[in-house]
């Protein structure tokens, strides 16, 4: 009979929120849930939990199971925008700093990767606008059929 390690996999920063809400799932499949959140691959995961990659697909085949994953990658994802956003104003400090830096070179640089990464941010900003635009129109072509 297959058992499961209480000490693994630890409970990290990473996994953390996901694990909380995987209480439906059997044992085991929380244990391939977790190894395939913090794995490249789906072999690497099954093989880190001790299933075969065969019963790694059964599993994501099965719709809570499913949906426990794209939780979780949900989950890690906004945390890593999170970490991301909290570096980047570190980032734009050092680019203000580099403004008023004695060789000319730096300064233009600086302002180069300030209006970039602004631009970019716009860009972000519209496409993102874009989207909930659809979002509402196909939501509300739905009602209309309905």
């Amino acid at each position: 009979m297959y058992e499961i390690d209480p000490e693994w996999p630890e409970r990290d920063e990473k996994v953390e929120p996901v694990l909380d809400d995987i209480d439906e799932l059997a044992p085991r499949q929380q244990v391939a849930l977790t190894a395939l959140l913090t794995n490249v691959t789906t072999e690497a995961a099954a093989e880190q939990s001790g299933i075969s990659s065969r019963t790694m697909r059964r599993y994501m085949q099965d719709p809570a199971f499913a949906k426990a994953y794209r939780d979780g990658r949900r989950a890690m994802l906004e945390e890593r925008v999170s970490a991301r956003q909290q570096a980047s104003q570190a980032a734009l400090e050092t680019l203000r700093t580099a403004l008023d830096d004695e060789d000319a070179n730096v300064r233009v640089r600086a302002a180069r990767a300030i209006f970039d990464y602004a631009f970019k941010g716009l860009e972000t900003e519209r496409r993102i606008r874009e989207v909930e635009e659809l979002a509402r129109d196909i939501e509300e072509l739905k009602r209309e059929l309905a």
